[in-house]
């Protein structure tokens, strides 16, 4: 055992000497891709030499070999070794696994390992853990650590919101008859106004509780409008955690796009887009905005669809309509068999 220990020691320090001078790429590749295939022959003789496997993995890590990394590092407890594995998975971009094993090996190992941990949490939307993490990171990873904070601009706040707690004990019985969907609508409060220039304003104010894994597809929130001659108004959109916390939609968390970009005819088709920071299973989704249209469709004449069903469950629905004075307004329903359930 310590001829192998002499022998790693001698690659670390002929590794080291070699980064410090000026021989070339190919050669550096060669000397890697010898080094590694003694090291993975001294790995199938001491398989059960955990320090040995992480001496190899750290040296495919450190030259950009990330699947032979995972592949050796897959299945070992070792701390250490997971330690690894989940820098391993970010390089991969595989944010999933490497959330799995930072949640189980917490908030330990080196500058580099938790700025990933961060961004992986940052990936996932869960921001303020993400926050949290980024503000303690120190020494070489501690830079991009505070610039990431900056462009997060995250605000968080503590405690559940009122009006929240007041709709959540309104709609206990509700939400008590709920066994097997993913999300519900707690409530969708909508107003719209026709002007009399002929102008309207449409507000809508929506609470959604996300109950299993599927539901967390509401986190997505599109709003869709006509550019021509309509602007969305966001007023604000927030994520209460099942801790507690209250989560706000920041810029990093909006965009304004074309819902169909290869069709210029239909540019004018636009969707403001809203990635709900932080959602997970048992949080609340609430977010309300609002649609100013300088015209409707042709004069005096307006229409809207409101949907008597929806994906999910729904507690509550309002709807009001607001009209100037009434000059004889007419109404026409369709499709009316279909609210007979």
């Amino acid at each position: 055992m310590k001829k192998t220990k002499h022998f790693l020691f001698s690659v670390i320090i002929l590794l080291s000497f070699l980064s410090g001078c000026e021989s070339s790429l190919e050669e550096t590749h060669a000397l890697y891709k010898k080094q590694a295939a003694r090291y993975e022959q001294l790995v199938k003789q001491n398989p059960a030499d955990i320090n040995l496997r992480l001496k190899l993995a750290n040296l495919y890590y450190n030259f950009n070999d990330f699947e032979n990394a995972k592949n050796l590092l897959n299945g070992i407890q070792d701390t250490k070794a997971k330690v690894l594995l989940a820098k391993v998975y970010v390089r991969l971009k595989d944010y999933n696994n490497a959330l799995t094993i930072f949640d189980q090996v917490g908030q330990t190992g080196d500058s580099e390992y938790l700025y990933f941990y961060a961004s992986t949490l940052e990936e996932k939307n869960l921001y303020p853990k993400a926050v949290a993490i980024y503000k303690n990171i120190k020494g070489e990873y501690a830079a991009q650590s505070r610039e990431r904070l900056a462009k997060i601009g995250l605000k968080v706040e503590e405690g559940m919101p009122e009006n929240i707690k007041k709709l959540l004990s309104e709609q206990e019985k509700f939400l008590a008859g709920i066994e097997k969907e993913e999300a519900v609508i707690l409530l969708v409060d909508e107003v719209n106004e026709i002007k009399a220039d002929n102008s309207s304003v449409a507000t809508a104010y929506t609470v959604e509780k996300i109950l299993k894994e599927k539901g967390k597809g509401l986190a997505e929130v599109e709003i869709g409008y006509d550019s021509t001659y309509e602007r969305v108004e966001l007023e604000y959109a927030r994520t209460i955690t099942p801790e507690g916390k209250i989560v706000y939609a920041g810029a990093e968390n909006i965009r304004d796009v074309s819902k169909y970009l290869n069709f210029p005819l239909y540019s004018n088709a636009k969707a403001l887009i809203i990635s709900m920071p932080s959602v997970d299973v048992g949080s609340i989704i609430e977010y309300k905005f609002k649609i100013y249209s300088s015209k409707l469709i042709t004069g005096n004449r307006f229409s809207f669809i409101y949907r008597l069903r929806e994906a999910y469950p729904v507690g509550q629905a309002n709807f009001k309509l607001i009209v100037p004075k009434p000059d004889g307004i007419k109404t026409s329903f369709f499709n009316e068999e279909y609210a007979k359930g």
